[in-house]
């Protein structure tokens, strides 16, 4: 592999520990601990690091044990989402929409829900887990708006030291996404995000880079379609909407959520 192979991850690692600018480095620290918190999450891993011997380079991942395997021992798991979660978070080329093939392959079920968390965190970034990586007031560099555009030290105001982002603020390079449009064939991702609007979860508005200051309840910021077949054979897609509940209003896909509890009633008529 070279510096550029495996979606640039080697690149990042490798020379991210030679940034001396405060404010890159500043972005690195939460790139890194945002990795690391997902990593956690997913149960993938603790940690990324680069070894290199000779002409070889590697990339290896820090167990939850705390064990250093190389990345071409992980499991499928891990290979088919830490590009995902790297590409996301990090955002090198500042994109707005993400384009996700089935997350979910190869990941144990309870981890597909946890795919929905991470989807609100990107959409809906937390001041307190972009800013607080630690207490130096230096961590604030992240932020900019017209107070801090030419970057000089930044000492938050108190609505930012109370945690919350102020309107017209923007991440110092980074971009949160405004659209994920995500193929899957989880019903657990689906039933997830089905919960999380029956909380009432809202996501920040994010426009063009910029805090807008609003609020938007996930129900409305949410579009599920369902790509059938008719009888001609042709593929159409069919939206699905939901309720304030989180059910759907009214289409509900023969073979998709209704096959668990056919297998359930034939398991337990099988039973008696």
């Amino acid at each position: 592999m070279n510096s550029k192979s495996y979606y640039g991850i080697i690149d990042y690692y490798d020379f991210s520990r030679h940034y001396f600018d405060l404010k890159d480095l500043t972005v690195v620290n939460v790139i890194n601990e945002q990795m690391q918190k997902w990593l956690t999450k997913f149960e993938l891993g603790s940690d990324l690091k680069i070894e290199r011997e000779n002409d070889v380079v590697k990339i290896m991942l820090s167990t939850m044990t705390g064990k250093l395997v190389s990345l071409s021992e992980a499991s499928s798991g891990t290979l088919q989402l830490l590009p995902i979660l790297f590409l996301i978070i990090k955002n090198i080329n500042l994109i707005k929409i993400f384009s996700i093939q089935q997350p979910e392959l190869h990941l144990h079920p309870r981890l597909h829900s946890i795919f929905a968390d991470f989807i609100i965190q990107i959409l809906s970034p937390s001041y307190n887990e972009m800013a607080s990586i630690n207490e130096s007031p230096y961590m604030k560099f992240i932020f900019s708006n017209k107070k801090m555009s030419d970057y000089k030290v930044y000492f938050p105001d108190e609505n930012l030291a109370i945690g919350r982002f102020n309107k017209g603020d923007k991440l110092y390079n980074y971009t949160v996404p405004t659209h994920l449009i995500i193929e899957t064939h989880s019903e657990h991702l689906l039933k997830k995000l089905q919960v999380l609007v029956s909380q009432g979860k809202t996501l920040q508005l994010w426009t063009e880079g910029y805090y807008s200051g609003e609020d938007v309840k996930l129900k409305d910021a949410l579009s599920i379609y369902y790509f059938a077949k008719d009888k001609n054979g042709n593929t159409k897609a069919i939206e699905m909407e939901l309720d304030d509940n989180g059910f759907f209003k009214n289409f509900l896909p023969e073979g998709f959520f209704d096959e668990g509890l056919d297998l359930d009633r034939q398991l337990l008529l099988g039973r008696n």
